[in-house]
């Protein structure tokens, strides 16, 4: 057998120290890395689930309005006058404005969505009269009778829903036009 130095220098010991300090490094920093794309992914998912719970509120707004056998007539925040469900244009505040959505003058109307869908508040929207425009004369084809001034009505349906928590949010808007 070969006989130990007598006097040692520790220089494996050190070595095997730094090894194990950049291991340990390496882990944390993957660690980390691992936490921030869990967090970018749940916060992909809760955006994704607010522009779906707009777009169904979206759906039901312009179905609601695909539904109406009349021209419902447009409501005005002042005198609150008119049917409920849309406003007059310009009589809602802006709707980047938190207040637009608190203010009980102009409530907007909330689409009921079940619990299964994982939203933490039901979307909330408004439907505007948003423009009309007269097609001028024209000629029905199935009774060869004129029709004068047909107008095309233009409702503009805006969205505000949530995702599985409120700070996951979309603003939505539509366009929909009806002949009446």
């Amino acid at each position: 057998m070969g006989k130990l130095p007598e006097k040692q220098q520790g220089f494996i010991l050190a070595a095997s120290l730094m090894l194990l300090l950049i291991v340990t490094l390496l882990g944390v920093s993957g660690i980390s890395s691992v936490t921030l794309h869990e967090k970018m992914s749940s916060n992909l998912r809760e955006s994704d689930r607010a522009f779906e719970a707009g777009l169904m509120a979206t759906d039901a707004a312009e179905t609601w309005l695909a539904a109406q056998l009349n021209q419902p007539e447009a409501r005005n925040a002042v005198s609150g006058s008119q049917t409920p469900n849309v406003w007059a244009p310009e009589s809602v505040g802006s709707f980047y404005a938190l207040s637009t959505w608190a203010d009980p003058s102009t409530p907007p109307r909330q689409l009921d969505l079940p619990a299964s869908a994982g939203v933490a508040i039901s979307p909330v929207f408004y439907t505007e009269e948003w423009a009309s425009r007269y097609l001028g004369s024209s000629i029905n084809p199935a009774s060869q009778h004129r029709i004068t001034d047909p107008r095309v009505w233009y409702y503009r349906n805006t969205v505000k829903a949530f995702g599985g928590n409120v700070t996951a949010t979309s603003m939505q808007q539509s366009i929909y036009a009806r002949l009446w």
